[in-house]
């Protein structure tokens, strides 16, 4: 096997072409990772703020519960009730009150200390 120039310039020009072809596939690996390391980046934020978005979500749901507890009817009519009974029962007091004032002669004697 002869080695002319032509075959010369053929295995070079082929060789060139490999090395230019794994430079460029190099490069574009390369650019992948990192193009799929900023999408990770992103996909992990997104997830934060998704648990941040589901816990906020929680605590309104929470705190609805909570109010329509408080503000059913039910509990209305029990502090309507409640608060109705400690009304009459302040208006019996003070009658009650009024009674042992009118009692009261407002006279005390004087009671001198013995030295």
């Amino acid at each position: 096997m002869e080695l002319d120039a032509r075959l010369l310039i053929t295995v070079g020009g082929m060789l060139v072409s490999v090395i230019t072809s794994f430079v460029v596939t190099r490069q574009k690996c390369i650019q992948l990772e990192e193009d799929c390391k900023s999408m990770h980046k992103s996909i992990t934020e997104l997830y934060d703020n998704l648990e941040k978005n589901n816990i906020s979500t929680e605590v309104a749901e929470n705190k609805v519960a909570v109010l329509s507890q408080i503000l059913s009817p039910e509990n209305r009519e029990k502090l309507h009730r409640s608060l109705e009974r400690m009304e009459t029962q302040l208006k019996q007091d003070r009658k009650d009150l009024d009674k042992i004032l009118a009692m009261h002669n407002g006279s005390h004697p004087v009671i001198k200390a013995k030295d």
